[in-house]
């Protein structure tokens, strides 16, 4: 009888495969780049398979190979109802909050974090609530942002750099807003706040490039005070070439997440100026919430010390497959993987 030897480094292990479960641009946000870079750098990394379904879209894991399922949902239901059908289809379920605010009340919420196996956190305050609250395996990390990504070429759109053009030799400083939102009686992206201050940046010699890709503002309430020193972009634009034309990155929220706005600016140089209503990451020079004098002192801070722009320390790939895999591990019943709750990073 004839023997046969089979060699074990010739088979070859199936490739992982994560599905991505949220929304991309358009429209422009936070969420729908931190999504964007997941994607794009896993598909860099050997041995993982990935693709994106909308979360209406999950059943299609049914029928093609799914190993993790990763959602990128605010909506607290939805994010039961996506948890309890990934586990319902035996697969590794992972979710990434976004923004600043998850409610451990909420019954919904409960249950997702009962039917997954955990959670990636990109916000301080939330990490902290999930030490003291959950019962999950979690870790804190920055959005996913490809190194390669950061470089890339591309120009600003003819309509926008001929407004740049148009203001001259300035320096220019931009502030951005999802939408126009009011929380608790404050404006969430500071727009307001920022053209109130449009005589002392103009002192300064710079103008302000409000984005606003969802035309939610009008122009004429973004210059109470007739200063002039503005321009109103009220389309996408191509963010990273516009930082090449920025002299410093304005943060005015009453609220937060973890920008990923800020952390591409700090990564291009570009000095970042924000309020201390979150933590904000190594770099960005910080001034007192609402507070005028602060902010235009921390915008000469920035913009005067000589020095660039410190790096941030963010996330790779690599932390992100590292954490897959002690989910996948305890998925298993490994008992050799690590009990901490938390990553430290």
């Amino acid at each position: 009888m004839n023997s046969v030897l089979i060699n074990a480094a010739s088979v070859q292990e199936k490739p992982l495969a994560v599905a991505v479960i949220g929304p991309v641009p358009p429209p422009p946000g936070g969420a729908g780049a931190s999504i964007v870079s997941v994607l794009a750098a896993l598909s860099e990394e050997p041995g993982v398979q990935a693709f994106r379904l909308e979360w209406y879209e999950i059943w299609k894991c049914l029928f093609r190979r799914t190993d993790v399922i990763h959602f990128n949902l605010q909506h607290p239901f939805k994010r039961f109802v996506a948890s309890l059908l990934g586990r319902m289809m035996g697969l590794t379920v992972l979710h990434t909050v976004h923004g600043n605010t998850f409610d451990f009340d909420r019954w919904s919420n409960k249950a997702a974090i009962a039917f997954s196996h955990g959670f990636i956190l990109l916000n301080r305050d939330i990490h902290l609530s999930f030490q003291r609250q959950a019962q999950t395996r979690f870790t804190l990390m920055t959005p996913l942002l490809r190194t390669t990504a950061l470089a890339e070429d591309g120009e600003l759109d003819v309509p926008t750099q001929r407004r740049l053009d148009r203001a001259g030799a300035v320096k220019f400083a931009v502030v951005y807003a999802h939408t126009k939102d009011f929380r608790q009686g404050q404006e969430t992206y500071g727009f307001l706040f920022v053209a109130d201050n449009l005589p002392q940046l103009q002192e300064m010699g710079i103008w302000v490039i409000f984005l606003d890709p969802k035309a939610a503002y009008d122009p004429n309430e973004l210059d109470p005070h007739n200063a002039g020193n503005f321009i109103h972009i009220p389309t996408g634009v191509n963010f990273r070439a516009l930082l090449r034309r920025t002299f410093v990155y304005l943060r005015p929220t009453s609220t937060d997440g973890n920008s990923v706005a800020v952390l591409e600016a700090l990564e291009n140089g570009v000095p970042v100026v924000a309020s201390d209503a979150v933590a904000r990451p190594e770099g960005a020079t910080c001034y007192t919430y609402g507070d005028k004098e602060d902010f235009l002192d921390a915008i000469r801070r920035a913009t005067t010390t000589g020095k660039p722009a410190a790096h941030p320390q963010l996330s790779t790939s690599a932390d992100y497959l590292v954490f897959l895999r002690q989910l996948r591990t305890k998925k298993r019943g490994d008992v050799s993987c690590n009990a901490e709750r938390s990553n430290p990073g």
